[in-house]
């Protein structure tokens, strides 16, 4: 059997990754997912490995700057978009929304009020001000076009 290289991972190690990381299993069930023989000392020995430590952290990574970031900016345009949500929840999306866009940093001095402070008109127009910017920063990547 050819020895793996420092960054390569078995298929069952990669079964256990997907297995905890994608799937949300625990350790030990993962392990048993993957086909190990003990799983349960296996699990201790798989997350115990320094090895193993950083790919799961690279995995989740992966994961929350893929799927899941997405997951949480369409949560946030549907809470701000419900009319029927609590004024605060709207308000919280909108901080979030504008804070990750780097347009709003908490604790600003250059605001000269509290998002949480703007009125629904106020609010509205910050919007529209960063869909204006959005639309004149996209680029066309349609194929041939320049």
């Amino acid at each position: 059997m050819a020895k793996l290289k420092d960054n390569q991972f078995t298929d069952r190690q990669q079964d256990f990754i997907t297995n905890l990381v994608r799937l949300g299993n625990n350790p030990t069930q993962s392990a048993r997912l993957a086909g190990y023989k003990d799983p349960r000392q296996s699990a201790f020995n798989l997350v115990n490995s320094p090895k193993m430590c950083a790919r799961i952290q690279q995995e989740r990574l992966k994961l929350f700057q893929s799927d899941l970031s997405i997951v949480a900016v369409q949560t946030l345009k549907e809470v701000m978009q419900d009319k029927e949500a609590p004024a605060s929840a709207r308000v919280s999306a909108c901080r979030s929304v504008l804070e990750i866009a780097g347009d709003f940093k908490a604790g600003s001095s250059n605001t000269t009020k509290e998002l949480s402070e703007l009125s629904t008109s106020e609010l509205a127009s910050v919007i529209d001000k960063l869909d204006l910017e959005r639309i004149r920063l996209a680029k066309d990547v349609t194929p041939g076009q320049q």
